[in-house]
Parts: C-alpha cells; sequence; structure tokens
C-alpha cells in the first residue's frame, strides 16, 4: 500500500491532489507531519513552510480547475430553435404577452356561421420581442448561411450552422412566414428594405440565454394549467408537449 501511495505521489496530478488534501488538513489541524515530511523530500524546508505552500498550491489547483469548469459549461451552443423559442414564451415563460382574441361565430363573408379561432398572436408577440433582442445584442443566433445570396431557393443553404454576426441585424430581421416552422431548407431571414444580407435558415439561440432574458413560470403555475387543463400549443393553435413537439392530439 505504500509502494503504491508513493508511486501515485510521484506523478504530477497525484502531487497537486496530495498538496490539495494536505493543505484541507493542514487547514484544520489534522495529519501527522510526516505526510508533509514524505512531500518535501530531502529538501530544506520547514514543515510549516511545507504546509503554507502545499496549502496555496492547492487552493491555486483546485482555482484552475473550477475556472476551467465554470467557462467550459458557460460556453454558448445552439440548442433551441427559433420555433422552440417562441413556444417557450407563449407557454413557459413569465412574458406577458399579446393575448388572442376569444374564438367568435363569423356573422358575414364566405366564413359566416363558422368558429374563428385567432390563433398564434402571441407567438407573433415574442417574435417581435426576440427581433428586439437580437437588434440590441442580448441575444446568440447561429443559422445556416445562403450559399447564393440573394435567391430563395429550397436546398440552397449550408447544411452545418455558423453564428450569425450581431451587425447583421441591422440588414435583416427574422422572417415569420418560415420562422415558427423547423427547417434548415427554406429562408428564416430577410433583407431589410433597401438592403442587400444573405438569409439564413435553421435559426437556433441558446436556451440558457433565452430563459435568462425571459425567466420561466413559477412551477406551481404549471401545476395550475395542468389542472386546468390548459395545453402547450404552437403557433398554428396544436397541442404540443413540454419538449414542444407535437402530441397525438395536436
Amino acid at each position: 500500500m505504500g509502494t503504491f501511495l508513493k508511486s501515485f505521489v510521484g506523478g504530477f496530478f497525484g502531487r497537486v491532489l496530495a498538496a490539495l488534501f494536505i493543505a484541507v488538513c493542514a487547514l484544520f489541524g489534522f495529519g501527522p507531519d510526516r505526510w508533509a515530511a514524505v512531500m518535501i523530500g530531502d529538501l530544506p524546508i520547514p514543515l510549516v513552510v511545507a504546509r503554507i505552500a502545499f496549502l496555496a498550491l492547492g487552493v491555486i489547483a483546485f482555482t484552475v480547475w473550477l475556472t476551467g469548469r465554470l467557462s467550459f459549461g458557460l460556453r454558448l451552443k445552439p440548442d433551441m430553435t427559433i420555433a422552440d423559442v417562441t413556444n417557450y414564451m407563449v407557454n413557459d415563460s413569465s412574458v406577458e404577452l399579446k393575448k388572442p382574441k376569444p374564438a367568435e361565430i363569423a356573422q358575414f363573408g364566405r366564413a359566416k356561421g363558422k368558429l374563428l379561432n385567432w390563433p398564434g398572436i402571441g407567438h407573433q408577440d415574442a417574435l417581435a420581442r426576440v427581433q428586439t433582442a437580437l437588434n440590441n445584442g442580448i441575444l446568440d443566433a447561429w443559422g445556416c448561411r445562403e450559399l447564393k445570396p440573394g435567391g430563395n431557393a429550397t436546398f440552397n443553404f449550408e447544411q452545418w450552422q455558423r453564428p450569425i454576426p450581431k451587425e447583421y441585424w441591422e440588414s435583416a430581421y427574422l422572417d415569420s412566414f418560415f420562422c415558427f416552422h423547423t427547417t434548415n431548407k427554406m429562408a428564416q431571414t430577410a433583407p431589410l428594405p433597401g438592403k442587400n444580407a444573405e438569409r439564413y435558415s435553421g435559426i437556433m439561440m441558446n436556451k440558457r440565454q433565452v430563459k435568462l432574458t425571459w425567466p420561466p413560470n413559477p412551477w406551481w403555475r404549471r401545476i395550475l394549467a395542468d389542472l386546468r387543463f390548459i395545453r402547450r400549443k404552437n403557433y398554428f393553435g396544436k397541442e404540443i408537449d413540454s419538449h414542444y413537439r407535437p402530441t397525438e392530439l395536436g
């Protein structure tokens, strides 16, 4: 067992871990002095100095490790489609959006006598707020860039996603015609009048950013909604599940 410990301590990472362990022990006044003596070997270093050095090394090693973990965890990645962003905002966020008018019976025209619904009003308001956040640089977006700028043909986009520059939104906007669909084959952005901007399809955003911008509803509101049989719905009024995929009823 002693041979195994010495061989493990002999490695660099072993020394870092041992230093952290000894630092914790020293901080709380535990552990025999011979632990520190094993680490310093034949070096003419007082044990008190060695313990302080081990404590400093342990803190530095732990800080470097923790900083690396946090920076990796905070690295943004595209993990939410633009359609799901609006579905989340309408169904699960605490933001106050425009409400659709109640269903009513048409009184005239070709639809006279039929029940008229007005779905999608909240989703359109949500998309407008996403556009505002993009214009202000609050949100990041990714997409498949148009291969031949100026066209609007199907299958005319890259099959990989790239970050969309923030200055792009000075000359383009989210085109609602296809933003409520999940697609990477039709343009979801369009140039502003008088601008010559390339189009993007497959628009995606970062879920953490979206939820920080528009916090989710408290858990009890979702429970109340389920008890009242208030189901999640997409732009087209179809029922969707908690992952914003169509249900069998939808």
